[in-house]
């Protein structure tokens, strides 16, 4: 509580009645200044019982007209306070929304004495992505004689809070080939992945089975939906591995590479949760992991890991790691082949080159990811790489890797050429392109239990495909007028 510039004049002019009651000897001034003095602790004492009685009593109902958006939208709030006592005080509410925030008009309301109800409405623009919660509303009160005033923090009857996603990219595909392994993606978007299962007997699809059964590899293969009959298993755990480094940065705001990435992720969040399954989130970054939580399948667990993927931006490059033991003795075991043997100059350039690549991988944060945090963990593990094909090399040592004993490994990729700027300029080379990164990707899920999975644009994807076929086609025609045998 403070008391106002009324408050501190009344108090000053009590001050001079005493004063000048001791210095003139006149008690009537004494009498004047006790008096002001008394009413003043009156009138405070007074103030103070009816402040807590009025917050006793006070409702304040705050409210948002949204509890999920996207980044950059705008929800309407409004704030209504109630005082069913009709408080003879002045009453200032004021709404707090987060700092992260952007709130236009007026976020107060104010009852004048004796009223006994207002309201408000106004816009809050959330240019960040995350979960935000209100912070409890500012009571402001004046008593009628403009002496005191006071500021209160105060809970509502419900504090707002709101969760905003960051923008979706359009067209979302998951698949091979070019092929979509789900076809209304937004609609079932955790069907990629099983529930704490080790797959059994492979059969056909039949319409009684559900839909989260489907064996994708299987059916991505032989162009037929298939199944598995599953046998439950208890220690079942997933280890999402998100690549942020700078080149999932790549293509236009709202669309990049990291954009497919953590709506894929958020996805398979949801399906683990559903499922009850142990998850675990793993963050690479270009100095190595800039989160790692071990899988667990409490409540908190998937919230906090939804969070943290909603918050996910790229991470450019910082620093250098270096990890150069075994290089460095593949280097020692290169010059020990001192002598000029057939043999020696045979084996030489191969170690120095065996040296570099090592040393190449040994380097990848990726790579060293999976050795130090996901090679250690207990238990059969399911092991999603999300990341793009720029270092391929290092991409398949870091598969083999994580396939561990007998678990399964799930390859999520953006391919680079999808994402560039101008990448379907030439829609020629970007078609030439694209079967390169779709032999990679062929590659990869040729290796035993490893499953890999395109994730991009499905518009760009489909103006690849088809101007690319049409090209090709055009360009065997005219081959084929041409020849001498024509």
């Amino acid at each position: 509580m403070d008391g106002t510039r009324r408050y501190w004049t009344g108090m000053g002019l009590a001050g001079v009645l005493a004063a000048g009651a001791v210095l003139t000897v006149r008690p009537l001034l004494l009498v004047g200044s006790a008096m002001i003095g008394a009413s003043l602790l009156v009138h405070q004492y007074a103030f103070i019982r009816t402040l807590a009685r009025t917050v006793d009593y006070l409702e304040v109902e705050e409210a948002t007209s949204h509890e999920s958006i996207i980044a950059d939208e705008t929800t309407v709030n409004t704030l209504r306070v109630t005082d069913p006592m009709g408080s003879p005080l002045e009453l200032t509410v004021e709404s707090r929304p987060p700092i992260a925030a952007r709130a236009s008009g007026d976020r107060s309301v104010r009852l004048g004495a004796a009223q006994r109800e207002a309201r408000t409405a106004f816009e809050v623009t959330w240019p960040v992505a995350g979960s935000f919660r209100f912070d409890p509303p500012r009571l402001e009160v004046a008593d009628q004689h403009r002496l005191f005033r006071a500021r209160v923090p105060i809970e509502p009857d419900a504090a707002p809070s709101i969760t905003v996603e960051p923008r979706r990219p359009q067209e979302m595909h998951v698949g091979s080939g070019g092929e979509r392994l789900i076809a209304a993606y937004g609609e079932h978007e955790t069907d990629i992945v099983g529930s704490g299962i080790e797959p059994d007997v492979l059969r056909e699809y039949t319409s009684a089975d559900a839909a989260n059964r489907i064996d994708w590899k299987t059916t991505a293969r032989m162009r037929e939906p298939f199944v598995r009959e599953y046998e439950t298993e208890t220690d079942h755990a997933t280890a999402l591995v998100i690549d942020t480094r700078d080149a999932m940065s790549q293509g236009p705001p709202g669309e990049t590479k990291l954009d497919y990435a953590r709506q894929l992720a958020l996805a398979l969040t949801e399906n683990a949760h559903a499922f009850n399954d142990p998850l675990g989130l793993y963050v690479v970054t270009e100095d190595g992991v800039a989160d790692q939580v071990r899988p667990a399948s409490h409540r908190q667990q998937y919230v906090s890991i939804r969070e943290r993927i909603q918050e996910l931006e790229p991470i450019e490059d910082v620093s250098e790691t270096s990890h150069e033991e075994t290089a460095a003795a593949m280097r020692q075991a290169a010059t020990q082949l001192a002598d000029d043997s057939a043999f020696a100059s045979r084996l030489r350039p191969y170690l120095e080159e065996t040296s570099a690549q090592i040393q190449q991988i040994d380097r990848d944060p990726l790579f060293g990811t999976v050795r130090s945090y996901i090679q250690p963990l207990h238990g059969s593990l399911w092991t999603v790489i999300i990341t793009d094909d720029t270092h391929r090399a290092e991409l398949r040592e870091t598969v083999m890797l994580a396939r561990r004993g007998n678990d399964q490994v799930l390859v999520f990729l953006t391919p680079s050429v999808l994402f560039e700027e101008a990448g379907l300029s030439d829609v020629d080379n970007a078609y030439e392109r694209y079967l390169d990164f779709e032999r990679f990707r062929k590659q990869l899920a040729k290796i035993h239990r490893v499953s890999a999975f395109e994730v991009g644009p499905g518009d760009r994807l489909d103006t690849v495909l088809s101007s690319g076929a049409r090209a090709h086609r055009q360009a065997t025609r005219n081959t084929a007028s041409t020849s001498p045998n024509q």
